[in-house]
């Protein structure tokens, strides 16, 4: 990888333009160094604003969508409805989760105003990510079963044992559509919502699922990576996957228990599509081994442009110059 970087402000807290150039894929790269959104936040479900108190380690992405960025403890769902979105909050106490909630906003364009619609709660259930289907539904991630034991859980994580589930919220209960998969991250949906993609972070794949008419999920295709998913993004035209990895996980286990004060590789990989089904061109287009950018955690591609957001505290904003 050659690096040629130029200055494009001097102060640490602005911004550095560099210009990479990764196996034929040339970015401009635009690294925000005291993003705005990497404070600690908290969710008033009492009113309209955010608050300063929890560490969300996310980032809005400014796009026709407003698509949120994902953090391992929070996730972002946005559904966009004529002149409104709705939008999901994963939203883990302070307690590890006993006390997990999933918010729900709503989000008018032209008034930049998020009201608080409700509160959902899920049971002590460890999610990670969500996918809305509608206003109402959506599917969740639960990534971890005995997170509050302080006996199991170590051998649940290290063991890397498949105890991960699916959960599918109808607008009243939860019900459980997958189990035993190798902690389940990132979900994502075809653009039609037919096709359920869900990243296997131990596991080192990509899941397709076909949505059936009662919302349970039929596995149509699996595909090794070789490297650990992260959140999964879908081209809302081409309908191919955008994924934040993580290619060596032990740096990144190494990574989160300092807080981000050593390296952890950085990898975006594009799976193309076809019809909704996962094709076997899979192409890395990002890959730096944490000096740059540390802990890639979503990739979102979007008119040209890439925003990846890690688990830390970096983000970077690319013009792609070369997209195959």
């Amino acid at each position: 990888m050659q690096v040629q970087t130029k200055d494009r402000r001097k102060t640490g807290d602005m911004a550095v333009e560099t210009r990479y150039n990764v196996e034929k894929h040339s970015f401009n790269v635009l690294k925000m160094n005291g993003f705005p959104v990497h404070k600690r936040h908290r969710i008033k479900t009492d009113g309209t604003a955010w608050s300063p108190n929890r560490r969300r380690r996310s980032a809005l992405i400014g796009s026709a969508f407003a698509t949120c960025m994902h953090r391992c403890f929070v996730a972002f769902v946005s559904l966009v409805l004529l002149y409104k979105i709705t939008l999901f909050v994963v939203n883990t106490g302070f307690d590890g989760g006993v006390t997990e909630t999933i918010e729900v906003f709503e989000f008018k364009r032209g008034i930049s105003i998020l009201r608080h619609v409700k509160s959902i709660s899920t049971e002590g259930r460890l999610m990670n990510d969500i996918l809305a289907v509608d206003k109402d539904s959506f599917y969740a991630t639960q990534y971890l079963e005995y997170y509050n034991n302080k006996y199991l859980s170590p051998l649940e994580i290290y063991g890397m044992l498949k105890l991960g589930k699916v959960w599918f919220y109808d607008g009243q209960e939860f019900k459980q559509v997958l189990s035993y998969l190798g902690y389940p991250n990132g979900i994502n949906a075809s653009p039609d919502l037919s096709t359920i993609y869900i990243a296997e972070f131990w596991s080192k794949q990509i899941n397709a699922f076909k949505r059936q008419k009662d919302n349970s999920l039929h596995l149509i295709q699996t595909v090794f990576i070789d490297t650990a998913p992260d959140n999964i993004e879908v081209d809302p035209v081409t309908g191919d996957l955008w994924i934040g990895c993580h290619a060596r996980t032990h740096l990144l286990h190494k990574y989160e228990e300092v807080n981000g004060e050593s390296l952890s590789p950085s990898q975006v990989l594009k799976i193309k599509t076809k019809n909704g089904n996962l094709t076997s061109n899979i192409i890395e287009i990002f890959l730096d081994n944490g000096e740059f950018c540390s802990g890639s955690a979503t990739a979102s591609y979007y008119k040209g442009r890439l925003l990846v957001g890690t688990v830390g505290t970096e983000l970077i904003f690319c013009d792609v110059l070369y997209n195959p």
